[in-house]
């Protein structure tokens, strides 16, 4: 089956590096695309403002571009582009999203991170940060429907998170609710 890359799936790497230059080999890695079809949309990401293009010797190095103010735009649809693809691959990871957005308030701000980010079955757990108040009851009982354990990480804001969580939570994430405040913070 072909899989169609599209210009927002291209921003995927960026969005767990916001901090890093990355070279086309290895964002070809990630994407497990061929170079040309990367650069393709690498270019137009360039064109568009969204990435800065750099050359390092022979390497060309790309980067989130900062000063663009469309730049969290971009971020919040590529961000809800991952979501969609991952709950397709994995039922689990799509009854859980489904789940927990019938029970968590409408101040809450919702995090998958860690292993299970790349796949549900494979992971020992499932990582979940949490914001503001929230009844952890609800997820118990889903973590035994599905045999499935739920970690949950509370946190009043974003803000009050240690450094290193926020490393590892912005390298590998899923954000379930909160996106536009979510993603702010991850790319800060």
């Amino acid at each position: 089956m072909v899989q169609k890359i599209t210009i927002l799936y291209a921003m995927e790497p960026f969005l767990g590096n916001p901090n890093e230059a990355l070279h086309l080999t290895e964002l070809s890695r990630l994407l497990r695309e061929p170079h040309p079809t990367v650069r393709q949309h690498l270019n137009f990401l360039e064109k568009e403002g969204i990435l800065t293009k750099s050359k390092k010797g022979r390497l060309t190095l790309y980067r989130l571009n900062r000063n663009n103010p469309l730049l969290l735009d971009y971020a919040f649809i590529a961000e809800k582009s991952r979501l969609i693809k991952r709950c397709n691959e994995e039922l689990v990871l799509k009854e859980l999203v489904q789940f927990l957005r019938s029970i968590l308030r409408e101040r809450n701000n919702a995090i998958i991170f860690g292993s299970a980010t790349e796949s549900v079955r494979r992971a020992n757990d499932i990582d979940l940060l949490i914001t503001g108040k929230f009844n952890d009851e609800p997820v118990d009982a889903f973590s035994e429907r599905f045999n499935v354990k739920v970690h949950i990480i509370r946190a009043g804001k974003l803000q009050k998170i240690p450094k290193a969580l926020h490393g590892e939570i912005t390298r590998k994430h899923l954000l379930i609710q909160g996106n536009d405040e979510v993603t702010r913070w991850l790319i800060s």
